[in-house]
């Protein structure tokens, strides 16, 4: 009982009110939508992307069948399956791809790059000359940098 009605009920529902002629146009129209997915999916010469979409036709016809019976269940139900498959086809077929982002990463700031700053200033620590130019470059780096960030500069990368 899906939608309250009873097995029994629609059995006798459909013996009074729907015709043998519809009955066996429904029949066959079934078999026929069975018969068309099994030999798609038994031809493996199709690909997947063809079995996926010889997949994707019954379950919107049962997505339209459902919604128009007001089942929200099955409805939610066949929604993901037929999301699923539209997925996995937009895969195969490329018309899904991941989005790329930028990011980027002020080496400055990294620590790795702090650890070798003090390790160089160490090394130039015994002669002043180089010791000052090794500070004034490090602080002329580190303005650029600030002024950048003020400024939401988006220079990347500044090659000189």
């Amino acid at each position: 009982m899906r939608v309250g009605i009873s097995r029994h009920s629609l059995y006798h529902h459909a013996q009074r009110h729907i015709g043998p002629e519809l009955r066996q146009a429904l029949a066959s129209k079934i078999l026929k939508r069975k018969g068309e997915l099994q030999e798609m999916v038994a031809e493996e010469s199709g690909g997947i992307v063809e079995t996926l979409r010889a997949l994707r036709g019954p379950l919107w016809r049962r997505f339209v069948v459902v919604a128009g019976m007001g089942d929200e269940r099955a409805m939610c139900l066949l929604a993901a399956r037929i999301h699923e498959n539209l997925q996995l086809a937009a895969k195969i077929t490329g018309e899904l791809q991941p989005h790329t982002t930028t990011s980027v990463t002020n080496i400055l700031l990294s620590p790795d790059f702090q650890r070798f700053r003090a390790q160089l200033l160490r090394a130039v620590l015994k002669h002043p000359a180089a010791y000052r130019d090794v500070m004034m470059t490090f602080h002329e780096a580190g303005e650029e940098v600030a002024a950048q960030i003020d400024g939401h500069a988006s220079t990347v990368i500044d090659a000189r």
